[in-house]
């Protein structure tokens, strides 16, 4: 499946490219078509990665995925260095795919121990028709999510390369808190609710959630806050140099007011969404997904506005708007949950 979808992307890259960014540049097209192509390599790497961390999670083994996003820098700015002169921009997505062919190895050579540990044990007798359908939740929540920053990415086009460049600056600093935030907490969250589920101890599996929900909401919003009020000296700092000059720190800065404050709605929405499909329950995450992307359009077609503040505005309100829905279904779907479940906590 992962190499369908790898070679789907590189066959299907310029039109998607036409659909994702209406608005660029044709002279950038077909550096965007090739960039586009090489990193579709990489899907086929993380995806199988991400079938070994699975395994590895289940026994409490963080280490081998703690550094993958190290690796995933390391290899791009290596990569970036060294081929400039021979391939400019695309040095960048070749070590990027780099970056996750070797994030495979690490992770395959971690759970091969493991692995030949279970060679003797009886064959799986799971069905190949269960292994794709417990997934296919999670792959159409992620893409519903997902589409959200892609509409709020092919719109900034249409107001130039500058204002989708600054949207892509704007990423990176929402990114990478929400990197810190989420993934050190579901990695170590989604086999606890997992394990007490597999022990009927809902209640205390929903009490775990709430408090994990509480802190990431304390520290998202106090982030956002920071983020939000420093903006403009924090960016000035961290890219000011070369071409990118006082004015792209004034435009960047100003598409972050919109788009800043989606880190909270995106950190709690996947905290809880991940926490619902360990407890097995796919369908209010999928239902909640669908919202930002609706309310994002809504929105964003409604001011139809290139105005730098309002570019991400659509895309802010729409995952706050979709983490509020499925709270709500949550907790009115609590009782129900918790109904069959406490009675071998009782016992």
């Amino acid at each position: 499946m992962l190499a369908a979808i790898a070679v789907g992307v590189v066959l299907a890259a310029p039109w998607l490219m036409r659909a994702l960014a209406p608005g660029l540049d044709p002279v950038y097209f077909a550096d965007a078509v090739l960039n586009l192509r090489i990193f579709a390599l990489s899907t086929f790497a993380a995806g199988s990665a991400a079938v070994y961390c699975a395994f590895l999670y289940t026994g409490r083994r963080f280490g081998p995925m703690a550094f993958y996003q190290a690796v995933l820098n390391v290899c791009t700015i290596a990569a970036a260095l060294a081929f400039w002169r021979a391939f400019g921009v695309h040095a960048f997505a070749i070590g990027y795919t780099t970056g996750a062919f070797a994030q495979l190895a690490i992770v395959w050579c971690a759970a091969r121990r493991d692995l030949a540990r279970t060679s003797a044990a009886e064959p799986c007798a799971v069905s190949w028709r269960e292994i794709a359908a417990k997934p296919a939740f999670f792959v159409v929540y992620a893409a519903a999510l997902g589409l959200n920053i892609v509409f709020t990415r092919a719109y900034a086009t249409h107001a130039g390369p500058g204002m989708a460049a600054a949207l892509d600056y704007c990423m990176r600093g929402v990114g990478v808190p929400l990197a810190l935030l989420v993934s050190p907490i579901s990695t170590s969250l989604l086999p606890e609710i997992s394990r007490l589920r597999s022990l009927a101890r809902m209640r205390d599996a929903f009490r775990l959630i709430d408090r994990t929900v509480a802190l990431t909401a304390l520290a998202a919003v106090a982030g956002c806050g920071c983020a939000i009020l420093f903006r403009r000296p924090v960016i000035g700092i961290l890219f000011q140099r070369g071409s990118f000059t006082a004015q792209s720190t004034h435009l960047v800065a100003a598409v972050f007011l919109g788009m800043g404050p989606s880190m909270v709605g995106w950190s709690l929405i996947e905290v809880m969404a991940r926490s619902l499909f360990a407890l097995d329950r796919p369908w209010p995450p999928v239902l909640a997904a669908v919202v930002p992307l609706l309310l994002n359009v809504a929105i964003t077609l409604g001011l139809h506005s290139f105005r730098p503040e309002w570019i991400g505005l659509g895309a802010s309100v729409g995952l706050i708007a979709g983490f509020a829905v499925l709270f709500a279904l949550a907790l009115i779907e609590r009782r129900r949950w918790l109904g069959p479940a406490t009675a071998p906590e009782s016992a």
